[in-house]
């Protein structure tokens, strides 16, 4: 275990199961250890994957990525809240000068937590200026399209609108 500061690590081959990078508590003196905002991989003049594989006989067995919130400074379980932003993705291009954002799906909270957390998820893209919601689930499965025309590209396929209620 390294308790050391440093400004970049670097962890090549070998076996890395149970590797904790960052901080369990958030460090509240300037230069103090503890510290960490961002995990970057960076792959130079190739492609980057971040894989997960599971190796089971087992159907239920599944990789997952868990994008977890809590109001909470430290480490520990303080309730989020209706309009809180849970998690996102986002995609970036580059403009020549740095890294800019593309596209982005973002999940907020809608409601109390319980034994789960109703939520919205929206998928949001950029003109190239800013930002807008383009889609939206609701917790109650609805699908909005807020801009543009929904368009279904079937191929002659057909579309069944045979919903029962």
């Amino acid at each position: 275990m390294s308790t050391q500061n440093a400004n970049a690590v670097a962890i090549t081959g070998g076996n890395i199961d149970g590797t904790i990078i960052g901080a369990t508590t958030k460090a509240n003196v300037t230069g103090a250890s503890g510290v960490f905002d961002d995990l970057n991989i960076k792959v130079l003049a190739g492609d980057t994957t971040i894989n997960g594989t599971c190796y089971s006989d087992t159907g239920g067995n599944e990789i997952s990525i868990d994008l977890r919130k809590s109001n909470q400074d430290t480490e520990g379980n303080t309730a989020t809240a209706t309009g809180d932003r849970l998690g996102s993705i986002i995609w970036r291009g580059n403009s020549g000068s740095g890294f800019t954002p593309a596209s982005r799906i973002r999940s907020a909270q809608l409601g109390s937590a319980s034994t789960q957390t109703p939520a919205e998820i929206k998928f949001e893209t950029s003109d190239g200026t800013s930002f807008s919601e383009k889609m939206n689930i609701s917790p109650a499965g609805d699908v909005k399209v807020n801009l543009g025309n929904l368009v279904i590209g079937t191929s002659g396929k057909g579309i069944d609108f045979s919903a029962t209620s």
